[in-house]
C-alpha cells in the first residue's frame, strides 16, 4: 500500500497542472530523500486534480522510494467552499486545538537516524533552530514512536521567526500525530484524536497547543471575542477544519470591492489568499480568480526555472556560472547562503515587482479587462 501511495503522489507531480507542485531531493548515506510540496497554490483551482491524495502533497517525504513520512495535509477554513464542513453541518460538540502561528517541522528517518525538515526544504534557518533546541533523547523518542507507526509533527515558534503572533520563547509544539490506515483508500494517512495527541505529548515531554472539547455555539463565540490568537483546528473524524478568529482575519483587511493588484499580490506572497476568500465581493470574484491563476502560474514557473539554475550553480565553478547564466548573477549570494528558490523569488518579487499595480500588471501580463 505504501508503494501505491508513492505512485499516486509521483503521478500527480509528473502531471503537475500549471507547475503547482515541486519535488526536492537530497542524498543521505546513498539514499534518495524526496519531499513533495506545492509552490503557490490557487485555492480556486484546487479541484482541477481529482485524486484526493493531492492533499498530502504539502511536505510529504519519501525515503529511498520505500518509506513515507507524512506532513500535515492541506485543509481548509470553515467558510471556504472546499471545506467538507461549515457552520451548518458541523457537529454540535467538537474537539478544537489552538492553531499555532509558527513553522511546520516534519521528522523523518534514514538509517535509524532522525532528521528534520520543513514542508519546503531540508536546510534552512528553521531546521538549524530546531537542531539547536532538541536533545538526543528527544530524537530517540521520535524514532520509537515512528517504529510503532506514529508520525509526530511539530510547530516551531520563536521571537526571532515571528509570523503574526508574538511568542516569547523558541520552542516546539506537538501539533499532530499521523498513522496509516490502509482500509481507507482515499485518505490512508489518518490523525490520532486529541486525547491520544495529549498522551503522546507526555511521552515526548513536549507541549501541545491548548485542547478543548467545546460546543459549536461556544466556538463561534470564541471566534468573535478572542484576540491575539490565530484560531483553532477543529477535529471531526479524520477531517481537520480551520476556524480563524475575527481578530486575525481583520489583520488581512476589509472587504475587497475592487481589483487591487498590490493587495491581492501581497496575500499571494504571504500564502494567505485562502484567508480572504470570504472578503472578495461576488461581482469581482471571477476576475480575481483569473488574476490569481495568471500570477501563480508565472510564479511557479519562475521558481521551477530558478531551481534548475541553482542545480547548475552547484555543478559549475563561479566563472563558468557567470558566463553561462549572466542574467542570474543577482542570485549568487542567495545560492551560497543555501536559500530555497521560493524564498529567493519572494525576495525578488517584493523588491522589484511590488512597487506598483502597474509594475505587477506588466510583469505578469495581466489583461486590462480583468482590472475593471
Amino acid at each position: 500500500m505504501l508503494k501505491e501511495i508513492i505512485e499516486r503522489i509521483d503521478k500527480i507531480f509528473k502531471e503537475n497542472p500549471k507547475k503547482m507542485f515541486f519535488k526536492r531531493s537530497i542524498t543521505i548515506n546513498n539514499k534518495k530523500v524526496s519531499l513533495y510540496s506545492y509552490n503557490y497554490l490557487n485555492p480556486f483551482g484546487w479541484n482541477r486534480i481529482e485524486d484526493p491524495i493531492k492533499r498530502e502533497i504539502r511536505g510529504i517525504t519519501i525515503v529511498n522510494n520505500e518509506y513515507v513520512f507524512p506532513s500535515i495535509h492541506k485543509f481548509f477554513n470553515i467558510e471556504e467552499p472546499l471545506s467538507k464542513y461549515n457552520w451548518n453541518n458541523l457537529p454540535k460538540e467538537v474537539y478544537i486545538v489552538e492553531k499555532i502561528d509558527g513553522s511546520l517541522i516534519i521528522p523523518f528517518i534514514v538509517d535509524d537516524k532522525v532528521y528534520f525538515k520543513t514542508k519546503n526544504g531540508f536546510d534552512n534557518v528553521h531546521i538549524k533552530t530546531v537542531e539547536k533546541i532538541v536533545t538526543d533523547d528527544f530524537k530517540e523518542k521520535i524514532k520509537e514512536l515512528i517504529n510503532q507507526g506514529y508520525y509526530p509533527l511539530f510547530e516551531l515558534v520563536s521571537p526571532y521567526l515571528k509570523i503574526v503572533i508574538d511568542y516569547p520563547e523558541t520552542e516546539l509544539y506537538l501539533i499532530g500525530v499521523r498513522y496509516f490506515d490502509f482500509n481507507d483508500k482515499d485518505f490512508p494517512i489518518r490523525y490520532v484524536n486529541p486525547e491520544k495527541l495529549e498522551e503522546i505529548s507526555k511521552f515526548l515531554n513536549i507541549k501541545t497547543p491548548e485542547i478543548q472539547k467545546i460546543t459549536k455555539g461556544k466556538l463561534q463565540k470564541l471566534q468573535n471575542e478572542i484576540k491575539n490568537k490565530e484560531g483553532w483546528v477543529v477535529y471531526v473524524d479524520n477531517e481537520l477544519i480551520k476556524v480563524k478568529t475575527f481578530w486575525y482575519k481583520n489583520i488581512h483587511g476589509e472587504m475587497i470591492f475592487k481589483v487591487d493588484l498590490k493587495r491581492i499580490y501581497q496575500y499571494i506572497l504571504d500564502e494567505k489568499i485562502d484567508d480572504i476568500y470570504d472578503n472578495i465581493n461576488e461581482q469581482i470574484k471571477d476576475n480575481i480568480e483569473k488574476i490569481i491563476d495568471i500570477i501563480m502560474n508565472r510564479m511557479n514557473k519562475d521558481i521551477e526555472d530558478l531551481e534548475k539554475v541553482r542545480e547548475e550553480f552547484n555543478k559549475l565553478d563561479i566563472k563558468e556560472f557567470v558566463k553561462k547564466y549572466n542574467n542570474y548573477t543577482r542570485y549568487i549570494k542567495s545560492f551560497k547562503e543555501g536559500k530555497e528558490p521560493k524564498e529567493i523569488m519572494k525576495e525578488f518579487y517584493k523588491k522589484y515587482i511590488m512597487k506598483s499595480n502597474k509594475q505587477i500588471q506588466k510583469y505578469f501580463k495581466i489583461p486590462e479587462e480583468l482590472l475593471i
